[in-house]
């Protein structure tokens, strides 16, 4: 065993050091709202929730739970995010297995092809006009297939793919019979376990989060995913702090209070689900991000 220099044993504390400071102040602030979230009216008020919560109510969890328009949106970003990884897992691994094979005649016109839109976009209006001519406004699928085919995430997979998947393993299968799909289906992707976390989660991170697609491309309130409708919670609070001097004292103290807690509630509520997707996954992140990005 290798005996660490004093320099090496430095550096290491140092790097440890700076990793775990970097750490606490990504938690600190779910930590904060997930605090204020749970406090009481005077922590609120007087703003004195520094780590853990002061006090303890539950009134603004009950109250969004209750709320008929909250649980609609929620049901409308899982629906959103599972199907749209799911598109987005077949269009992108179909399209690296095959930019991976060497045997694959237009290879490199199909790999010209996508990349140029990802130098060059269209825009917002010819996509706006591109959706609406395919009669996907205002429906699920203006949120789900657009972003189908990433073509970053496509070329992680083509890398995974030819630093992976060996040519004899592939030719194997040709001598026993199998066609393509039978041969990406039943081989291919069972040793793909490593790229599928990876880019099931980019997609489902981009998916959950996205709000600027529904604002943009749903017009009917049934259909509004969940950060849409916290974005207009986060709106309705700044109009009403824009007329606060027109309240008594005592209703603008609760009005404070109760928006105050809501919109803490609402953050948590919009970030829990996501994050508890990362423990599962945590052993294929490291692992697949460096096996996608070798040069192929």
């Amino acid at each position: 065993m290798k005996i660490k220099s004093l320099e090496d044993r430095i550096v290491d504390a140092l790097a440890a050091l700076l990793v775990s400071l970097f750490a606490l102040a990504c938690l600190y602030p779910i930590l904060y709202c997930f605090s204020m979230s749970l406090s009481g009216d005077d922590a609120i008020l007087k703003c004195s929730v520094r780590l853990l919560p002061r006090g303890f109510n539950l009134d603004s969890y009950k109250a969004v739970f209750a709320n008929p328009e909250f649980l609609i949106s929620f049901k409308n970003s899982v629906v959103y995010t599972v199907l749209g990884t799911a598109f987005s897992l077949l269009c992108n691994l179909s399209l690296g297995y095959v930019l991976s094979r060497r045997n694959f005649v237009f290879k490199k016109a199909l790999t010209v092809f996508i990349l140029i839109p990802m130098m060059f976009g269209g825009g917002l209006i010819p996509t706006f006009l591109l959706i609406k001519s395919l009669h996907l406004y205002n429906t699920i699928w203006a949120i789900v297939l657009p972003g189908a085919v990433s073509i970053w995430n496509s070329i992680l997979a083509k890398t995974f793919y030819q630093s992976t998947i060996h040519d004899s393993l592939i030719e194997s299968a040709v001598i026993d019979g199998a066609n393509d799909i039978q041969i990406f289906v039943r081989i291919v992707l069972p040793l793909s376990t490593t790229i599928i976390a990876i880019l099931a989660l980019y997609a489902a991170v981009g998916l959950w989060n996205d709000y600027f697609s529904a604002m943009i491309y749903l017009r009917d309130e049934a259909l509004k995913p969940l950060q849409l409708y916290l974005k207009e919670v986060l709106a309705a609070q700044a109009s009403m702090s824009a007329i606060s001097s027109m309240l008594s004292p005592e209703d603008y103290v609760n009005n404070y209070v109760a928006s105050q807690r809501i919109k803490y509630v609402l953050i948590i509520v919009s970030t829990l689900p996501i994050m508890l997707v990362y423990p599962f996954i945590q052993k294929y992140f490291v692992k697949g991000v460096m096996l996608g990005s070798v040069k192929g």
